[in-house]
């Protein structure tokens, strides 16, 4: 369920993390890719949604963009 600002959570994973009570949907061990998709109803009015995707079972093997090094490409 989005909060105030439209934000939420969602796992995607084989198993459900033992404290977690929110949205999980099930990952089989041969998946490769995650889609998602956005509908835009109102085009120039609607703000496009912004996505991140984080790794929970073990830590990244580089540190995340800074929002300069996404600028330069």
């Amino acid at each position: 369920m989005p909060d105030r600002d439209g934000r939420f959570e969602v796992i995607v994973s084989q198993q459900r993390p033992k404290d977690w009570k929110g949205d999980r949907h099930f990952l089989y061990s041969e998946a490769g890719d995650i889609m998602i998709r956005q509908f835009a109803y109102d085009r120039g009015i609607e703000i496009e949604a912004y996505f991140a995707i984080e790794r929970l079972d073990r830590a990244p093997l580089r540190s995340r963009l800074t929002s300069q090094e996404i600028a330069r490409g």
